[in-house]
C-alpha cells in the first residue's frame, strides 16, 4: 500500500497539476487509484450487483448552484452505506473553501453517517458529520483530520484508519475512529428532520384548524401527514434527477392551488393511487400559501442542511415510523400532538437496527439461491404481518433485486434490454419493469394502521426508483393495493363474531380476514416465508388502552391457544398467528424478546413451538442491547419451520459487532426432543454431557423436597413499611411526609426492604412492619376494626389517615365477611413468615440463599425482591438446603435457564431454582455437609463484633469450610475437577 501511495503523490508532484487539472481528471488519476490502494473494489471486477457493490461511483451531475447531486464515491460492506468521499480539482482550496466543506458535511449528515471524506488529493479532509452544517461554517468546522498530500506517505496510517476497506469493515470501526461527542443541542439527521416534520405537521394543522374547528382529528392527522410525505417523495424525486429541479419551489411561489395541481399531475404521472390524496373528507381543505412556501423553502439550500440524493429510504423510513406514533388532538382552542395510546409508555416506537433486518433477511432468503427456475422465486410469498413503514419489506425488496439479476444475468442473450439492461463493462442493473414485477409477485405487508401503509408504498416506490432517472415511457409505479393492506393482522370478523356478534368494536380493532384479503395464497396452504419484528406488548399495558381486544384473546372462544395463560405479551398472539399462516413448507423469522425462552409465561409459547416441532434456530443476543433508546429489551431471533425439524441450532452472541461483520457466534445442535414447555436450555456440548451426568447423580429436585413461596404483597408498602425513628417500651416513632407517627410495638414485625443479602448470612432487620393480624393455632386472622381501636389506636389513626388510599385496592384473600380495609392485599405467606427459612434475593449476580431464623417479614411476589424457601420434611433441614444451594454446581444449572435482567444480574425465580438437581448423598455425608453449613452460619453472625484480626482468621476458616462443602457436592455429582472449572465458567444466555 505504502509503495503505491508513494507512487501516486511522486506523479502528483512531478506533474506540477495546473489549474486545468478538472475534478474528473483528479478522480481518474489520483482518487481512484487511492481507493485501490486502500483496498477498495471501485471498479466492481466482481461484477457484483448494484446494491452489494462496493464502490457505487457517480456521474458530474449539476444542480442550479453547481453542486454535485451525489457524493463522488460511496463506499459500502455488504448492503450497509459506511461513508462518502467527495471530490474536488485541485485548483480548488478545500483547506479553506467552505462551501466544499459543507457540500461534504451535508452528504454525510443526510446520510446519518459520522464521517465523510472531502479530497483534492492535494488535501484530503476528513469530517465529523454527526453535526447538523450550517452554510455559513468556516471549513475547519467539524474537521477531523487535514493530510496535505505531502504527508500521505507518513500519515498514512491515520488515513488508513479513516478510509482504508480494512479498518471501515472491522466491526469496531465506529469506536476506533474519534467522533466529537454530541451535546444535547446538536442532533443527529433523524432526530433533526423528525422535529422538523412534526414542526410542519403542526403548522398545517393548526392552520387548517383555525379556518374549520370543527374538523375531525383523526382525519387531520391523516391529511397532513399524507401532505407531508408526498412534498419529501417529490423533493428526493428532484435530487434523484427523476423531477426536474426546483419543481416544488416554483410551485410554492404559486401558493396552495398550484401545489394542488402538481399533486394531481404528479397522480396522472406515478398512478398507483400514491397522489390521489384529495378525497371527499379533504378537499375542502386549503392550506394557507405562506405556509406551504415555508415548509417547501425549508426543503432548500440555504435553509435545508439536508442532502435528499443521498437520504437512504430506510432512515426516511425510521424517522417515518417515530413521526407515525402520534396523533393530532384538540386542547384548549389550540392543536397539540400526543402520543397515540399504544405508543405512551415506551415514549415512541423502536425501529429495528439495519443490520439486524438484513442478517434476518438474508438468513430467511438464503434458500432461493438454490433454485435454478425464476418462476420458482416469482411463485414465492413473503409478508410482513406488522410491516410498520415498510423496512423488511424494502431489505426484502433489495435482497431479491440481487438475486434476480443474478439469475436473468446468467441467461443475458434471454433477458437483455427486457429484463436486464447493461450500464458498463462489469455492470447491469434490472429493468424498471423488472423491478416492479418484484413488487408486485412476491412481497406483501400487513399493518394496522393505516398511515403506516401509506408510508410503506411510499418506501418501496422510492427504492424501486432508485438508480433511475425517468420513469421509462409507458410505465408507471406498480399499484401495491392488492400486496400491502391495512388491517389486524389477529382478528378476523368472523373470529370475532364467535366471541360477540356485535359489530360495535369494527373500527376499533380493524377487522381483517386472510382468506378475503388473500384468496389465492390461503387456497394454496398460505405464505412461504414470514418475517419482521412483532409488538412486544405485556398484558399490563394492553388492559390500558385495547381491553375488549384482551379480553377476546382471553375468551375460551379465541383460536388462540398461547392465550390460555393470562400473563402474555402480545408478540406471543403474532408468533402463533404467524404458524397458521404460513404453507406446510413455510418459515417464521421475527426478532423478539428472549425472556420467553425460560420465564414461566412462556410455558405455553414453548409447548405450542415444541409440540408441533417448529423450533429450528435461535440466534441469541443475551444481555446484548439490540435496539437504541429506551427499549431495553434483550432479544433473539426466533426461526421456525413447519418441515419438521430434528435438531435445533443455538447461536449464542457475544459480541455484537463481531456478529454483525463475520456472523461470529458459538453455535451448538440440540435434539429437538431435547425441548418442551419447560425452560429451554442450550449448553455447550462439553456442559451438557456435564449436566447428564449430575442427572443420573441427583435422586430429586429442589421443588420436590422443598416449598419455594413468595413473600407478602401489602398492595401499599408505603404505608406498612415503616422506618425507626426511635422507640420507648410500647411505641415505635417514626416520620413520614414530615409528620411524626407511633405505633405500638405488639402489632409490628421485624422487616428487611431493600436489604444486600450474602449466602449463609442472617440478615438483621433494617425496618417494621405494620402486622394488623394475630395467629391462632396455623390459621391467621386479621384484627375486627373493634380490635384495632381498642388494642393499637396509635397505629389504627395512622392507618385512618390512609384509608382513602387503602380502599382503592384490590382485595384478595380470606372470608369476604372478614375482610377490612386495612389487611393486606393479598393473603399469601401469612402463616409462613414466623418459621425458619432460607431468604434468596431474585436477582442477583450469584448464589445468595440465607438462613433465617429469626422470623423475619418480608415482601415478594412473582419477580421479588425475595423468594423464600422451607423444606417440606425432617429428611432435609435449612442447614442442609444452604450447602446443596450456595454452590458452583447448584448455580451453573440457574445459569443455564435463567433470565437475563442486566448489569451482570440475572433471575433466581421460582421456575429457575425449583428444578435444581439434588446429588445423591450418603446420611453420613449430610450430616457433615449439615456441620460444615452451621459452621458458616456461626461465623459469620460472629463477624460483625470481630476484632480486625479475628475478621482475617474467620475469613481464613470461611475460605477453607466452602471448599470442603464444594468438595462434597462435587462427589456427591460425581464430577472431577475440571468438570467442576467447566460449570464455574457457565454464563446466563
Amino acid at each position: 500500500m505504502t509503495i503505491q501511495i508513494d507512487t501516486l503523490v511522486n506523479n502528483y508532484n512531478k506533474n506540477e497539476i495546473s489549474a486545468t487539472y478538472n475534478e474528473t481528471q483528479t478522480r481518474t488519476d489520483f482518487i481512484t487509484p487511492m481507493l485501490k490502494a486502500l483496498g477498495w473494489d471501485v471498479n466492481n471486477s466482481e461484477g457484483l450487483p448494484h446494491e452489494y457493490r462496493e464502490v457505487i461511483e457517480e456521474a458530474q451531475l449539476k444542480t442550479k448552484n453547481a453542486d454535485t447531486k451525489r457524493p463522488d464515491y460511496e463506499l459500502r460492506v455488504g448492503r450497509v452505506r459506511k461513508l462518502f468521499v467527495e471530490a474536488k480539482k485541485p485548483s480548488i482550496n478545500i483547506e479553506v473553501d467552505h462551501k466544499s466543506a459543507f457540500q461534504a458535511r451535508r452528504y454525510g449528515y443526510s446520510a446519518g453517517l459520522p464521517i465523510t471524506i472531502l479530497t483534492n488529493f492535494k488535501h484530503t479532509a476528513i469530517y465529523d458529520t454527526t453535526i447538523a452544517p450550517k452554510p455559513e461554517d468556516e471549513a475547519y468546522v467539524a474537521r477531523i483530520e487535514l493530510i496535505n498530500v505531502n504527508e500521505l506517505s507518513t500519515k498514512l496510517n491515520t488515513l488508513s484508519k479513516y478510509l482504508s476497506r480494512e479498518s471501515v469493515s472491522h466491526p469496531d470501526f465506529l469506536t476506533k475512529i474519534v467522533i466529537k461527542k454530541k451535546t444535547k443541542q446538536e442532533k443527529s439527521f433523524d432526530e433533526h428532520f423528525l422535529e422538523k416534520i412534526k414542526k410542519w405537521r403542526l403548522d398545517i394543522a393548526s392552520d387548517l384548524y383555525t379556518k374549520n374547528p370543527i374538523v375531525d382529528s383523526k382525519i387531520l392527522t391523516n391529511f397532513t401527514q399524507q401532505i407531508i410525505s408526498r412534498l419529501i417523495f417529490l423533493r428526493i424525486c428532484e435530487d434523484r434527477n427523476i423531477e426536474e429541479f426546483e419543481t416544488l419551489l416554483s410551485c410554492s411561489k404559486s401558493g396552495y392551488n398550484e401545489l394542488i395541481k402538481l399533486m394531481k399531475r404528479s397522480d396522472i404521472k406515478y398512478k398507483s393511487g400514491l397522489f390521489d390524496i384529495f378525497d371527499e373528507n379533504k378537499k375542502y381543505f386549503k392550506i394557507s400559501d405562506n405556509i406551504i412556501e415555508s415548509i417547501i423553502e425549508d426543503l432548500y439550500y440555504p435553509n435545508s442542511p439536508y442532502s435528499f440524493s443521498v437520504l437512504e429510504t430506510e432512515i426516511l423510513g425510521g424517522i417515518y415510523d417515530q413521526f407515525l406514533c402520534e396523533e393530532l388532538s384538540f386542547k384548549n382552542h389550540q392543536v397539540i400532538s400526543i402520543y397515540k395510546p399504544e405508543y405512551r409508555d415506551a415514549g415512541g416506537i423502536v425501529n429495528t437496527p439495519r443490520h439486524i433486518v438484513d442478517h434476518m433477511v438474508d438468513e430467511s432468503l438464503k434458500q432461493l439461491s438454490t433454485y435454478n427456475d425464476i418462476n420458482t422465486i416469482r411463485e414465492k410469498k413473503i409478508l410482513d404481518t406488522c410491516c410498520g413503514s415498510g423496512i423488511f419489506l424494502i431489505s426484502m425488496f433489495e435482497y431479491l433485486m440481487a438475486l434476480y439479476l443474478k439469475h436473468y444475468k446468467d441467461n443475458i442473450k434471454e433477458n437483455i434490454g427486457k429484463n436486464i439492461i447493461r450500464t458498463n463493462i462489469n455492470n447491469y442493473k434490472l429493468t424498471f419493469k423488472a423491478k416492479s414485477e418484484i413488487l408486485t409477485c412476491n412481497i406483501y405487508g400487513i399493518d394496522i394502521d393505516p398511515e403506516s401503509i401509506e408510508l410503506a408504498k411510499l418506501g418501496l416506490y422510492l427504492k424501486l426508483l432508485e438508480d433511475e432517472t425517468e420513469i421509462p415511457c409507458n410505465h408507471t409505479l406498480p399499484d401495491l393495493d392488492d400486496n400491502l393492506k391495512c388491517g389486524n393482522s389477529l382478528i378476523s370478523e368472523k373470529e370475532w363474531a364467535v366471541y360477540d356478534d356485535s359489530l360495535d368494536y369494527f373500527t376499533e380493532l380493524n377487522f381483517f380476514d386472510w382468506n378475503v384479503e388473500f384468496p389465492e395464497i390461503m387456497k394454496k396452504g398460505g405464505f412461504d416465508l414470514i418475517i419482521g419484528n412483532p409488538p412486544y406488548v405485556r398484558i399490563q399495558k394492553l388492559k390500558k388502552y385495547s381491553l375488549n381486544e384482551l379480553n377476546y384473546y382471553h375468551s375460551k372462544k379465541s383460536p388462540y391457544f398461547i392465550a390460555n395463560r393470562k400473563d402474555i405479551d402480545k408478540y406471543f398472539i403474532f408468533i402463533e398467528r404467524s404458524i397458521k399462516l404460513i404453507n406446510n413448507n413455510g418459515s417464521i423469522y421475527l426478532i423478539i424478546p428472549n425472556k420467553f425462552v425460560a420465564n414461566q409465561y412462556g410455558e405455553l409459547l414453548r409447548e405450542y413451538i415444541t409440540s408441533n416441532k417448529l423450533l429450528k434456530e435461535i440466534t441469541n443476543f443475551g444481555s446484548i442491547h439490540i435496539f437504541k433508546g429506551k427499549a431495553l429489551n434483550y432479544t433473539c431471533i426466533l426461526n421456525l419451520s413447519k418441515i419438521k425439524n430434528t435438531s435445533v441450532i443455538n447461536n449464542k452472541v457475544s459480541n455484537l459487532n463481531n456478529w454483525i461483520q463475520n456472523k461470529d457466534s458459538i453455535s451448538n445442535n440440540y435434539s429437538i426432543d431435547a425441548f418442551s414447555s419447560k425452560p429451554w436450555i442450550f449448553p455447550s456440548e462439553d456442559v451438557s454431557s456435564i449436566i447428564q451426568k449430575c442427572w443420573r447423580r441427583s435422586t430429586t429436585t429442589l421443588g420436590e423436597v422443598a416449598n419455594i413461596y413468595v413473600g407478602l404483597q401489602t398492595s401499599a408498602d408505603n404505608i406498612y413499611i415503616i422506618k425507626e425513628k426511635c422507640q420507648d417500651n410500647d411505641f415505635i416513632y417514626f416520620e413520614q411526609d414530615g409528620n411524626e407517627y407511633k405505633v405500638e410495638k405488639n402489632i409490628i414485625k421485624p422487616f428487611i426492604l431493600d436489604l444486600p443479602l450474602e449466602p449463609f448470612n442472617q440478615p438483621k432487620h433494617n425496618s417494621w412492619l405494620i402486622y394488623p393480624y394475630y395467629q391462632i393455632d396455623d390459621n391467621i386472622k386479621v384484627y375486627s376494626e373493634v380490635e384495632m381501636k381498642e388494642l393499637f389506636p396509635s397505629t389504627y389513626q395512622y392507618l385512618l389517615k390512609h384509608k382513602e388510599s387503602l380502599i382503592k385496592r384490590s382485595i384478595v384473600g380470606g372470608n369476604k365477611k372478614d375482610q377490612t380495609w386495612y389487611q393486606f392485599g393479598r393473603s399469601q405467606s401469612l402463616n409462613k413468615m414466623e418459621k425458619n427459612k432460607i431468604i434468596l434475593p431474585v436477582q442477583s449476580k450469584t448464589y445468595k440463599y440465607c438462613p433465617d431464623f429469626n422470623g423475619l417479614h418480608l415482601t415478594g411476589g412473582g419477580n421479588g425482591p425475595y423468594y423464600l424457601i422451607a423444606p417440606k420434611n425432617d429428611n432435609y433441614s435449612i442447614l442442609l438446603l444452604l450447602g446443596l444451594l450456595n454452590n458452583d454446581v447448584s448455580e451453573a444449572q440457574v445459569r443455564l435457564c435463567t433470565s437475563i435482567i442486566g448489569n451482570g444480574y440475572y433471575a433466581h425465580n421460582k421456575e429457575f431454582i425449583e428444578n435444581l438437581m439434588i446429588p445423591k448423598l450418603s446420611v453420613l455425608e449430610k450430616s457433615e455437609l449439615e456441620t460444615i453449613v452451621s459452621k458458616i452460619v456461626s461465623i459469620h453472625s460472629e463477624m460483625s463484633t470481630a476484632t480486625k484480626h479475628q475478621k482475617v482468621i474467620n475469613t481464613r476458616k470461611l475460605s477453607s469450610l466452602k471448599d470442603k462443602l464444594n468438595l462434597i457436592i462435587k462427589n456427591g455429582f460425581n464430577l472431577s475437577q475440571s468438570e467442576l472449572d467447566t460449570l464455574r465458567l457457565v454464563t446466563p444466555e
